[in-house]
């Protein structure tokens, strides 16, 4: 995928620091761009960022940093593609190597780039190999490093073990290639460089950067006109645009969304910061939610993130519509350089579930190195959550699946007693030991990285039993069966269930009850019997039988979110046990069932498939778009605040479900 936006990385000869873009403050020089793989969002370098790679050079190579830099003020790292964390060594505008975790050893290691494999060999730092190979050859060498550097004369060989005996070449160098780049770093590596020599270097992108970004805020909050909230995650984001806010004479309330799966230094640092200014903290607490969802979901999944609504988006929807009824400006910490998504996602947006709050990205197009001199630049260092001086290269839900498996490892080192507490949870849905160490339940289903992950000890993804192994209650067949001008639907479970449940909410899929486990209307007949559901109708309608399917999985394993009760346009829906719907305020709009993340992820991604016999059922033919799914949020919301004629609905109704949404609005 290409990024949307990238940072225009650069490198001041002269002063010897990094530059984000055009001339370099400090000495009004030109500067060099710096090849960086995209998004190119490099940073600065922490002590304890310094120590790792000192600590991996002394490892591989028994060398000491300071015998190759002679500044540490000045290296940044840049983040590289990879299977696991991996961060280009940046200093004195070369590339020294590329810092890696190697997943199957649970090591970090440095692949030494051009440079450092010439300065390795030239100075005498390492012993090497006599070969003469390809890149991507093996060979085989009575050695036991697990990087190893050759040498044929010409060329300079980087080997990496694969097996007992056995290397891979995995980067071919010539020699006087690097001993040109050699020279050209040592010119430059000779200039004394500071982290304040860093700041002057940048101070005018600074002032630009911060100027356009508070002018913003100053703009929005006036034009809004409504209450300003900040979401504070206790990172170093929502520090920095915190600090921007106050500074344009703006006092927002702080908002902390408590997903209850957070470390303790973040809650720490959050009580620390609002106590600092004196703001006004409001919790979207999710309390235990996770932890008892994820008995029912399974752990959640990179592509499986039911997680974000459970712990996330209902708790600061409640809070948000409970608090700010009538709308507010939500300021947020977002860059565009953290994800893809991110990268297009707009500076001003709806949320599609809490649309009356305004959202909003100041820093959207901030370089990450800008905001860390800015921190240091404002003396922030003191409020900074000490996540990121522990090796924590993000802040957030410490078992999140979007983390890698070096976050894991930190995680496990500095919190072993949170980090045991999730292993367990991980092996009573069947992750074994190397699922684990490897984390391959970090996707549902077959992925590249899971599968590249999971060839090195030759374990087959079987999508099907992997599902099955997230299923409370297993669908052992599923059948289609014409029967004169009818169609049959004959979804069979492995339990019984539960009648009562699904009838309290037949008329979401406007049902009514014709008496004891059947439902009608003037095209579905729906049957439960038992463990058996029968579903009639003229033609063929999969998206109906999914439907189905999904209230009567509501009925049996609803974890008490209250999401359904929380965007049901007509308060139609009460949850005890299980959602009750009251047929009088049903509109059959089904919203319920969009956002319901049992209906939406465990069913929608997971029964779908097992039903259709393919991996990705969710992708099939005939489901509803998100778009359209918003339109119709956009016209009910409307027709409830009075905004829109009822009739208008009826150009976005759900499905062809033969159902008319709105017949029930006028005893609403």
């Amino acid at each position: 995928m290409r990024w949307p936006i990238v940072v225009d990385m650069r490198w001041c000869p002269n002063c010897n620091v990094p530059v984000i873009g055009g001339k370099c403050s400090k000495c009004g020089g030109e500067t060099i761009h710096l090849k960086l793989p995209p998004p190119g969002d490099a940073r600065l370098a922490l002590n304890s960022d310094i120590e790792r790679i000192n600590n991996v050079l002394k490892r591989q190579f028994d060398i000491d940093m300071s015998k190759i830099v002679k500044n540490t003020d000045n290296i940044v790292l840049a983040k590289e593609p990879y299977i696991d964390e991996r961060r280009r060594i940046i200093t004195s505008g070369h590339n020294l190597g590329s810092m890696y975790y190697n997943p199957y050893l649970g090591i970090e290691q440095i692949k030494p780039s051009k440079l450092l494999t010439y300065m390795l060999l030239h100075n005498k730092f390492i012993d090497h190999v006599v070969i003469h190979a390809s890149k991507g050859e093996s060979v085989s060498l009575n050695r036991e490093e697990d990087i190893l550097i050759g040498v044929d004369g010409k060329y300079a060989y980087v080997l990496s073990k694969i097996d007992q005996g056995k290397y891979r070449v995995r980067e071919v160098y010539k020699l006087n290639e690097a001993a040109k780049e050699y020279e050209e770093f040592s010119r430059i590596n000779n200039t004394k460089a500071t982290l304040n020599d860093v700041i002057k270097a940048n101070s005018e992108k600074l002032i630009e950067y911060v100027s356009q970004s508070e002018a913003f805020i100053y703009s929005m909050v006036h034009k809004v006109n409504k209450p300003i909230i900040l979401s504070f995650s206790g990172g170093k984001d929502s520090l920095t645009v915190l600090h921007l806010t106050l500074d344009t004479g703006v006092e927002p309330e702080i908002v902390f969304n408590n997903t209850g799966i957070e470390l303790p230094e973040t809650i720490e640092t959050i009580n620390k910061v609002v106590e600092k200014y004196n703001l006004e903290l409001n919790i979207a607490d999710a309390g235990d939610s996770f932890w008892k969802a994820v008995k029912v979901y399974g752990p959640p999944a990179r592509n499986y993130r039911w997680c974000c609504k459970v712990v996330k988006l209902v708790p600061f929807a409640t809070l948000a519509k409970k608090v700010w009824t009538n709308g507010a400006v939500n300021i947020l910490g977002q860059r565009a350089f953290e994800s893809y998504d991110r990268a297009r996602s707009p500076r001003v947006w709806r949320n599609r579930w809490v649309p009356h709050v305004l959202s909003i990205a100041p820093i959207q197009e901030w370089p990450q190195l800008l905001l860390w001199i800015y921190i240091i630049q404002n003396k922030l260092t003191d409020l900074l959550n000490p996540l990121y001086y522990k090796g924590f290269e993000r802040i957030g839900c410490y078992l999140c699946p979007a983390s890698t498996l070096y976050e894991f490892k930190v995680v496990s080192e500095t919190h072993p007693d949170l980090w045991i507490k999730w292993v367990e949870v991980l092996k009573e849905h069947g992750c074994n030991d190397i699922c684990i160490k490897l984390g391959l339940w970090r996707w549902l289903g077959p992925a590249s990285t899971k599968k590249q992950l999971a060839s090195k000890y030759k374990i087959d993804i079987d999508w099907k039993t992997e599902y099955q192994r997230y299923v409370r209650n297993k669908i052992t067949a599923y059948n289609k069966v014409n029967i004169g001008k009818r169609i049959l639907h004959i979804v069979e479970f492995e339990k019984n269930l539960n009648t009562k449940g699904i009838e309290q909410q037949r008329s979401i899929l406007g049902l009514s009850k014709k008496k004891d486990n059947v439902l009608i209307n003037n095209k579905y007949v729906v049957v439960v019997n038992n463990n058996v559901l029968i579903i009639s109708m003229p033609e063929d309608n999969f998206e109906f039988v999914i439907d189905v399917v999904k209230i009567a999985y509501r009925a049996m394993y609803c974890t008490q979110c209250r999401s359904c009760t929380l965007w049901c346009p007509t308060n139609a829906i009460k949850v005890n046990e299980s959602p009750i719907v009251n047929p009088n305020k049903c509109i059959s709009c089904r919203l319920c069932l969009h956002e319901c993340p049992l209906a939406e992820l465990a069913v929608d991604k997971i029964l779908s498939s097992l039903m259709l016999n393919r991996y990705d059922g969710w992708r099939r033919e005939g489901k509803m778009s998100k778009r359209k799914i918003t339109n119709i949020i956009k016209i009910i919301s409307g027709i409830v605040a009075g905004r829109e004629e009822k009739s208008s609905i009826e150009k976005h109704r759900s499905l062809d479900y033969d159902v008319t949404i709105i017949s029930n609005f006028d005893k609403y």
